[in-house]
C-alpha cells in the first residue's frame, strides 16, 4: 500500500520518485542543469562579446573568445536535445507511476467500505483522485521540480545582478513576494473552482452520453428530446465554464498588474547598467548580457514564478485529496476471493436489527427480527424503501454500522472474514452489471479461478440461452455490448439471463440471493427461472427479493417489509386469508392481468 506524507508537499516528489526512482532522478537532473543555463548564458555571452571586442581592438586575442563561444553553442545544442529525451522520460515515468501507483489506488477502491460508494461526498473525492490520478501525479512531481528550478534560477540571477547592482536583487525579491503570494492562492482558487465545475461536469458528461450513445437511440427517436437534453448539456457546460473562467479572470489580472511592474523594474535596471557601463563600471559584454537577462530571462522567470507558484499550489491540493482518498476506511480483506466449501448449510438469524444509512437520521430498519432456516426458499415483499434490498446488503456484509445482531450458522456476521461471506453467499443484484466482455468472462466472473466451460454452457443452457443461436453468434468468445462494429448485443432479459447465470455457476454456495431476478423476463421466461432455483436450489438456502407478489408463491415463505420490520408472514395462502398488507397489494396486482 502506497505511503501518503502528511505534508502535501513532500508527496509532491516523494510518491513518483518511489514509483519511478531513476526517471525521477533524471528529471531533476535535468532541471538542474537548466537552473544554471541563465546564468552561464549571462556569463558566456558576457565573456564573448568581451573578448571578442579584445581580439578588434588588439589587446586580446580571438582564441579567448572560443570557449565562451564553446559554451554558448553546448548550451543550445543541450536546449535542442533536451525536449526530445525527456519526452522519453517523462512516458516512462507515467507508465511507471500506473504500475506502481495507480494499481495501488485500485486496489485501495476495490477495498473500501461500501457506504463511501453510495455517499455524494466521498465519491466527488474518489472521482476527484482516481478519474485522471497518472497525469495529476506526474503534474504534481513536475510543479514541485518545476517551482524549485525556478527559484534556482531566480536566486542565481539575483545573485549576479546585485553584485553589480547592489539594489537589484532587493528589488526582484520585493517584486516576486506579492507575485508567489498571488500566484499560491489563485492556484487553490483554481483546484476549488475545479472541484466545483467538475460537478456540472459529470452530469454534462451524463447528458453527452444520452445523446451519443447507441443504449439511448431507440427512445432518442421516439420522444425527439434531443434539443431539451441538448440544452441542459450546454446550461451545465456554461456552468462549469463560467466557474473556471471566474477563478482565470480574477487570477489574470492580477499577474498583469505584477508583470506590468516587473517590466517597469527591469527597464529601470537596464537603465542603471548603462549608467555604469558610461562611467566604465561594468564591461560592455557585462551590460549585453545583463540586458538580455533583464529583459527576456527576468520577465520570463516572473511568469515562470507566477505559473509554477499557482501549478504548485494546485498539486498540493490534489494530494491533500489523496491523503484523505488513503483515509477512508476499507479493508483490503475485501478484495480477497471466496473460499469454497465453508458451509453445506446456511441458518441466518437476525436480532432486533436496526439500521440507517450513514450521515442520515432515517432508520431503514427497525428492530428487525426472523429466522431464516437451511434448505428452505424465502420471498421479501413490500413498497419502495420498505428495506428490503438494504436487508441483503447488511447480509452480504456491504455494512457493517448497526444496532442488533445478525447471526450465520450461530455465528456473528462481523466474525466472518469477507473470504468466507463470500463462500457461504451468492447473489444476483437488481441493479446488475452488464460488462461488455466476453460470454464466457462475463458469467466466470463471479469465479475467476474455479470456473470452467464446461459448467458456463451448462448453466447457460439452464436458463434457456443457447450458444448456438444467433445473439451468441461466436459461442463463449462472443463479445457483448456493442462496443465495436462486430460486437453481439442482448435483450434486457437475455443480460438478466447472463447475471443469473453468474450465481448458478457457483454450486457450492448455500445460500442465494436474487434481487428482482427477473424484473426485465416475461412471465413465461419468468416461471421457467423460478422452476429452475426451485430445482436447483433443493437443500439449499434461497431468498428472493420481488415486486411481482405472483412470484412469491414459490417461495415455502413470505415475509412481507413494511417501514422497516416484518409485518407479515406466512405462506401465500396464509397472507390471503390474514387479508392483510400482503392480500392488499395482491389483489391489486390481479388487477392488472383480470
Amino acid at each position: 500500500m502506497v505511503k501518503v506524507h502528511k505534508n502535501s508537499f513532500i508527496n509532491c516528489i516523494a510518491l513518483p520518485f518511489k514509483a519511478a526512482p531513476f526517471m525521477s532522478f533524471l528529471q531533476i537532473v535535468s532541471r538542474i542543469i537548466s537552473a544554471f543555463m541563465p546564468t552561464l548564458m549571462v556569463l558566456s555571452v558576457a565573456a564573448f562579446v568581451d573578448a571578442t571586442i579584445s581580439s578588434f581592438n588588439g589587446k586580446g586575442t580571438f582564441q579567448q573568445a572560443l570557449f565562451p563561444l564553446v559554451c554558448i553553442g553546448a548550451m543550445m545544442v543541450y536546449h535542442e536535445i533536451k525536449g526530445t529525451i525527456m519526452n522519453f522520460v517523462v512516458s516512462k515515468h507515467k507508465i511507471l507511476i500506473a504500475e506502481k501507483i495507480k494499481l495501488d489506488m485500485i486496489k485501495k477502491h476495490a477495498g473500501l467500505e461500501y457506504w463511501h460508494i453510495e455517499n455524494n461526498d466521498t465519491w466527488d473525492l474518489i472521482n476527484r483522485v482516481c478519474g485522471n490520478s497518472v497525469d495529476s501525479i506526474n503534474e504534481s512531481f513536475n510543479a514541485a521540480i518545476g517551482m524549485a528550478e525556478t527559484i534556482v534560477k531566480m536566486a542565481l540571477l539575483v545573485s549576479l545582478m546585485t553584485s553589480y547592482v547592489w539594489w537589484a536583487g532587493i528589488l526582484m525579491l520585493l517584486l516576486c513576494t506579492p507575485m508567489v503570494i498571488v500566484s499560491f492562492i489563485s492556484g487553490r482558487i483554481h483546484y476549488n473552482a475545479d472541484v466545483e465545475a467538475d460537478k456540472y461536469v459529470r452530469r454534462a458528461d451524463y447528458y453527452n452520453q444520452i445523446l451519443m450513445d447507441r443504449e439511448y437511440a431507440e427512445e432518442r427517436t421516439l420522444f425527439s428530446y434531443t434539443d431539451a437534453i441538448n440544452k441542459k448539456w450546454f446550461d451545465l457546460f456554461e456552468k462549469a465554464r463560467k466557474t473556471r473562467l471566474r477563478a482565470n479572470a480574477k487570477n489574470n489580472i492580477k499577474m498583469y498588474i505584477i508583470s506590468f511592474v516587473i517590466g517597469i523594474a527591469c527597464f529601470s535596471m537596464t537603465a542603471v547598467l548603462l549608467l555604469t557601463l558610461l562611467s566604465g563600471a561594468v564591461t560592455i559584454g557585462i551590460f549585453i548580457g545583463f540586458s538580455n537577462a533583464a529583459f527576456q530571462n527576468v520577465r520570463n522567470l516572473g511568469w515562470e514564478l507566477s505559473y509554477g507558484t499557482k501549478n504548485l499550489a494546485k498539486s498540493m491540493s490534489y494530494m491533500k485529496d489523496l491523503k484523505s482518498f488513503y483515509e477512508l476506511s476499507g479493508n483490503e480483506k475485501y478484495l480477497e476471493s471466496a473460499k469454497h466449501n465453508v458451509s453445506g448449510h446456511c441458518d441466518i438469524e437476525f436480532h432486533n436489527v436496526s439500521f440507517k444509512y450513514p450521515n442520515t437520521e432515517k432508520f431503514i430498519l427497525r428492530n428487525l427480527s426472523l429466522k431464516i432456516e437451511n434448505g428452505r426458499h424465502y420471498a421479501f415483499v413490500g413498497t419502495n424503501g420498505a428495506g428490503k434490498t438494504t436487508f441483503t446488503k447488511l447480509l452480504l456484509g456491504f455494512y457493517t454500522g448497526y444496532e442488533g445482531d445478525i447471526l450465520i450458522n450461530g455465528r456473528n456476521i462481523k466474525e466472518y472474514e469477507q473470504s468466507e461471506l463470500k463462500g457461504l453467499i451468492a447473489a444476483v443484484f437488481q441493479g446488475f452489471a452488464r460488462y461488455k466482455i466476453s460470454v464466457r468472462d462475463n458469467v466466470a466472473v463471479s469465479d475467476l479461478e474455479h470456473n470452467t466451460d464446461e459448467k458456463i454452457i451448462s448453466v447457460l443452457e439452464k436458463v434457456g440461452l443457447d450458444i448456438s443461436s444467433a445473439s451468441i453468434s461466436n459461442g463463449l468468445n462472443t463479445v457483448l455490448g456493442k462496443l465495436e462494429g462486430d460486437d453481439d448485443d442482448m435483450s434486457g432479459g437475455q443480460w438478466q439471463k447472463i447475471a443469473i447465470c453468474r450465481t448458478l455457476v457457483r454450486e457450492d454456495v448455500p445460500l442465494m440471493i436474487l434481487d428482482e431476478p427477473t424484473a426485465a423476463l416475461d412471465p413465461i421466461a419468468e416461471n421457467e427461472i423460478y422452476s429452475l432455483f426451485d430445482n436447483i436450489q433443493k437443500g439449499k438456502t434461497t431468498i428472493f427479493i420481488t415486486h411481482r407478489l405472483g412470484s412469491a408463491r414459490f417461495a415455502d415463505k413470505i415475509l412481507v417489509l413494511n417501514d422497516g420490520y416484518i409485518k407479515e408472514a406466512g405462506t401465500h395462502d396464509e397472507l390471503i386469508n390474514v387479508n392483510g398488507l400482503y392480500a392488499d397489494m395482491f389483489t391489486k396486482q390481479r388487477s392488472w392481468y383480470i
